[in-house]
């Protein structure tokens, strides 16, 4: 259901600030602790709150608005599970992280995330979300 309806939809890449808690998914990472709270608003279904997380992105509010209803509709409680795939800190200025996401169901979606440290802290860079994992792993190199 989730691939039919949203195959490209879901795909954005952007440039984003993130805020601070405690982690929320499993398995060992490399952690940014910046980015824990747009994880866990992920996991929780708060799609329009991961999104104002990231509101420095430069994306139309229509495209937004596409993707939470997409999501909402394939996964409108949220998920179940979280888990690290691959966490991997590149350079002390670059992490690079997947992350899987399981619904109640076992409908898994899957999140890219790089983020890259400046003198103002760590900041993502780029975040690729799909139901396809080799869509995901091919960002990875």
């Amino acid at each position: 259901m989730f691939k039919k309806h949203c195959a490209a939809a879901v795909v954005l890449s952007m440039s984003v600030s993130a805020s601070h808690g405690s982690e929320v998914c499993e398995g060992e990472a490399t952690q940014v602790s910046e980015f824990v709270d747009i994880k866990r608003q992920f996991l929780d279904g708060e799609y329009e709150n991961f999104f104002s997380g990231l509101s420095s992105l430069d994306f139309s509010d229509g495209d937004v608005e596409s993707v939470v209803d997409t999501l909402k509709r394939a996964f409108p409680i949220g998920f179940a599970y979280c888990a690290y795939l691959v966490s991997e800190q590149v350079s002390e200025n670059l992490n690079l992280e997947i992350l899987l996401y399981e619904d109640e169901n076992s409908n898994t979606i899957f999140l890219y995330l790089s983020s890259i440290r400046s003198r103002s802290g760590w900041k993502p860079v780029h975040f690729h979300v799909s139901t396809s994992f080799q869509e995901v792993a091919d960002l990875w190199r």
